[in-house]
């Protein structure tokens, strides 16, 4: 049985808007320009660079497509920078990422809830063995209720130690949160002390009373700043840092780091584009 429109809401929501838009009393030809320009700036976080140019080879579009059909779109994007805009595109981006954000709040909420019911579980059933023991129980040598306490710790999944990669006074690091943060080192994993940083990070804690609302968030932030690591974005891309505003050295230079950032991956797709129309042309020849 097929699926109704409703059933596939965000593509019928899309395809639905994109049928009602204004856009399309375009000529077909700008239509597609108009689309694929959008497709491109959703991808590089909601605005494309400024430079026409490089935006051509990103959308893969020859000199005579261009001039055909950017005049008649023109009117619905506004230079603003080193920023080619589309206040529809910018508006959709910015309540898309809040979105994900409110998501990703109710995921970690959820997590932290799970977590506390799971300990408070463990610590309950904890004490009704040790109440259930004979009082004279682990008597002699002292280690019955030791052994005892330590079975029932190793024994709840939600506390056991062969899950936890570090354990200080006020850090605790899962190995799960322990393998991401490495993979996020790349190159630099042989060469940076990542346990040794944990008992660093614990140490700053425990002197400054510095508290956070998210561990794992603060973790993350932590290590790109002590490693020096590049930014991700909202969609995991990593987005160089740096003090100089133009690292790429391009004429004329780029007013930030970020609008630098974006003409380099313009710059990219666009010669990938080229190489492969250049391909294509020697295979038909």
């Amino acid at each position: 049985m097929s699926p109704r429109p409703g059933d596939l809401f965000g593509e019928y929501f899309w395809a639905d808007a994109w049928a009602r838009a204004v856009e399309q009393l375009l000529p077909i030809e700008a239509r597609g320009l108009h689309r694929e320009l959008r497709t491109q700036g959703w991808l590089l976080g909601g605005r494309l660079p400024s430079d026409l140019e490089s935006v051509r080879g990103l959308v893969r579009a020859t000199k005579r497509e261009w001039a055909r059909s950017w005049p008649k779109v023109q009117h619905l994007w506004r230079i603003d920078g080193d920023f080619l805009i589309c206040d529809e595109l910018t508006t959709t981006h910015l309540e898309s990422a809040e979105r994900f954000r409110r998501s990703q709040e109710r995921s970690r909420k959820g997590a932290a809830a799970r977590w506390s019911n799971a300990q408070a579980d463990a610590q309950a059933d904890a004490q009704a063995d040790a109440q259930a023991m004979p009082s004279g129980s682990g008597s002699g040598s002292g280690s019955g209720s030791g052994e005892r306490s330590a079975s029932l710790r190793s024994a709840s999944p939600t506390v056991s130690s062969n899950k936890i990669a570090y354990q200080g006074r006020r850090l605790k690091v899962w190995k799960w949160q322990h393998e991401d943060l490495a993979a996020r080192l790349g190159a630099k994993v042989d060469s940076f002390d990542l346990r040794g940083w944990y008992g660093k990070s614990d140490a700053y804690l425990e002197n400054t009373g510095e508290g956070f609302a998210d561990q794992w968030k603060w973790l993350q932030a932590r290590l790109v700043t002590d490693a020096k690591l590049p930014t991700p974005n909202l969609f995991g891309r990593q987005v160089p840092t740096g003090t100089e505003p133009c690292p790429a050295k391009h004429n004329p230079p780029c007013a930030s780091v970020d609008a630098c950032w974006h003409k380099g991956q313009a710059e990219k797709r666009a010669d990938r584009a080229e190489r492969e129309a250049r391909e294509k042309a020697a295979a038909e020849s």
